[in-house]
């Protein structure tokens, strides 16, 4: 896997993304000696970008950093500023979290930086699935083991999740 980082700038639009997406591609690919790859960007009904060709793509974005993801093996990814708070976290929680995710939430030391883990990992999932924000109150985290945890210099929790 390998993850492109870019700066973001106010009113980020779909074409902007899918600009950085084929960067990334061109990047990927010509480090892996493979054959260019010149079609579509698509996306399904929820928006998941992909393309037709033996690779994935996965997209997060936070107020300022644009990540893209390509990897050979299918995988979500998502991330947010670290100290991120969430002003309606409650809310949040009681709408899109499990038993079990707001027990640990409940549980932490600090709350809001346990939120935000739970948060970004959900959000991986579901970009992994391409069910959509929809199915965030459908999946629990503390019963997957499929996230690894992506160190960076970017003061962003980022999670990858891929089965």
């Amino acid at each position: 896997m390998k993850l492109y980082f870019y700066d973001k700038d106010k009113g980020h639009k779909r074409e902007q993304t899918d600009m950085l997406i084929r960067e990334s591609l061109n990047y990927y690919i010509s480090g892996h000696s493979l054959a260019p790859y010149d079609g579509e960007i698509k996306r399904t009904q929820l928006g998941k970008p992909y393309i037709e060709y033996p690779l994935f793509i996965g997209v997060t974005h936070t107020d300022d950093t644009v990540i893209v993801g390509v990897d050979k093996e299918a995988f979500g990814i998502d991330a947010e500023k670290v100290g991120r708070k969430m002003p309606r976290r409650d809310a949040i929680m009681g709408k899109f979290f499990t038993q079990n995710e707001c027990a640990l939430i409940e549980s932490a030391e600090d709350k809001d930086e346990a939120f935000l883990d739970i948060w970004v990992k959900k959000e991986a999932y579901v970009k992994f699935t391409g069910e959509g924000i929809s199915s965030l109150s459908k999946c629990d985290v503390t019963t997957l083991s499929c996230f690894e945890k992506i160190e960076n210099d970017k003061n962003l929790v980022i999670y990858i999740y891929r089965e």
